[in-house]
C-alpha cells in the first residue's frame, strides 16, 4: 500500500506540473536612483511576468531609502551583500541591478536581458525555483505587480528575445 500511495502522489505530481503550477521565484535587488534597474524592471521582468503570470513569483528588494532621502535601507543593503557572497559574485562583478533565480545570480542589465528569460523557462521546464536561503528575504513581500520608489510598469517588452532550443538546452 506504500508503494500504491507513493505512485498516487507522482501522478499527483506530474498532474499539476502538466496544469502549468511549476513556480519559479525571483529575487531582484534594485535601487529607485538606478536606470539600468529601472530599464530590467519595465522592460525585462514586466514582459516576464505578463508571459508567465502566477508561475513567476518576484520579491523587489529595494536597497533605496524608502524615505526618499537618497541614502540606503541598510538591511536590504545587507540583504544584498549577503547574497552576493553566498552566490559568490566576484567583487569586481557586484553591482546592481541583480537577479537570484534558480541558484544564480545574474549581475547587471545586459546579463539579465541575455540570460534571465532562457533561465526562468529552464526552470519552469524542469521544477520550478524557490526562494534562496538569504536571511531576512522572507520578511519581503512578493506579488507580481511589486512597484518600487521610481519604479513603474511598461508593458512593452522592447529587447526581449526568446531563447532557441540550442541556448535552453545549455
Amino acid at each position: 500500500s506504500l508503494f500504491l500511495a507513493l505512485a498516487v502522489l507522482l501522478t499527483w505530481v506530474s498532474a499539476v506540473r502538466a496544469q502549468g503550477e511549476t513556480v519559479v521565484q525571483v529575487v531582484y535587488f534594485t535601487s529607485a536612483e538606478c536606470p539600468h534597474c529601472r530599464a530590467v524592471f519595465d522592460e525585462v521582468l514586466t514582459s516576464l511576468q505578463d508571459q508567465y503570470g502566477d508561475q513567476l513569483q518576484i520579491k523587489v528588494v529595494d536597497i533605496s531609502d524608502p524615505n526618499g532621502s537618497g541614502g540606503i535601507n541598510a538591511a536590504n543593503y545587507e540583504m544584498l551583500v549577503h547574497a552576493e557572497e553566498m552566490f559568490d559574485v566576484p567583487p569586481a562583478e557586484r553591482g546592481l541591478p541583480m537577479v537570484i533565480v534558480g541558484g544564480e545570480a545574474l549581475v547587471g542589465e545586459s546579463v539579465i536581458r541575455e540570460r534571465l528569460p532562457c533561465l526562468i523557462g529552464d526552470c519552469l521546464a524542469q521544477e520550478g525555483a524557490p526562494w534562496p536561503d538569504i536571511p531576512g528575504l522572507a520578511d519581503v513581500a512578493s506579488g507580481p505587480t511589486i512597484v518600487g520608489p521610481g519604479i513603474g510598469f511598461n508593458p512593452g517588452g522592447e529587447g526581449i528575445q526568446s531563447c532557441e532550443a540550442e541556448e535552453a538546452a545549455v
